[in-house]
């Protein structure tokens, strides 16, 4: 019942965005006539918004799906590494953007682990995106793998430059996602505890790091 409302849902919101996506494009292109500088800022802002709200969209429909009871994983064995590796590197541009230096302490050997590549792909991305939007221009992210006492761990740790203040809220702003007013860091606790785990994050962690995000799994064969 709950598959069919959110396929409803997904449906009505969709098909009105795709209009106003295809609306803007005509007009961006002056298929219906020329425009000044002004309209066309406008418009651009317009296709941003767009964007960001199909983001939003895409981001909560993805949780009720998660949310479902019968929410399905595709385990396989793999190596946690592995898949922190190809996301550090599909990320490695939006870090250099802000001058951010990522720092991986990743070992070549890991126990094997049954899990959801593909959720488990999205549940890091979504982490890793965030401790880099979190961590001010010029600072840095340290990446690392632990494994013990049969569990797993992925942590990122954000640290300011030498000699500057974290970026103004950040910690506040890190809180506040946790508790639930963030669909991404949301999707990624929900793909940790469909594995029998959990997510955390730590603003006090005590070794001057400003915020800390972990997934933590229980190592589990298929």
């Amino acid at each position: 019942m709950k598959a069919d409302a959110v396929s409803h849902l997904d449906h009505q919101l969709r098909t009105p965005m795709m209009a106003m996506k295809e609306t803007l494009s005509i007009l961006s292109d002056g298929l219906v006539g020329p425009l000044n500088d002004e309209q066309r800022r406008f418009i651009e802002l317009s296709q941003r918004n767009l964007t960001r709200v199909n983001r939003l969209l895409n981001d909560m429909i993805d949780l009720l799906k998660l949310e479902a009871p019968d929410s399905p994983l595709q385990r396989e064995s793999g190596s946690l590494g592995l898949v922190l590796e190809s996301v550090c590197a599909s990320l490695a541009p939006l870090a250099a953007a802000k001058s951010v230096v990522m720092a991986k302490t990743i070992p070549q050997r890991l126990p094997a682990s049954a899990f959801d590549q593909r959720r488990m792909t999205q549940a890091l991305t979504n982490l890793l995106s965030q401790a880099i939007a979190w961590t001010p221009e010029g600072g840095r992210i340290i990446i690392e793998i632990r494994s013990g006492a049969g569990a797993i761990e992925a942590r990122m740790a954000s640290y300011a430059p030498a000699g500057a203040a974290a970026e103004a809220g950040a910690t506040e702003r890190a809180a506040a996602e946790l508790s639930g007013s963030g669909l991404e860091l949301a999707i990624s606790q929900q793909i940790a505890e469909l594995h029998q785990g959990r997510m955390t994050l730590d603003t006090e962690a005590g070794d001057g790091a400003d915020v800390v995000l972990s997934v933590i799994l229980p190592l589990r064969t298929p």
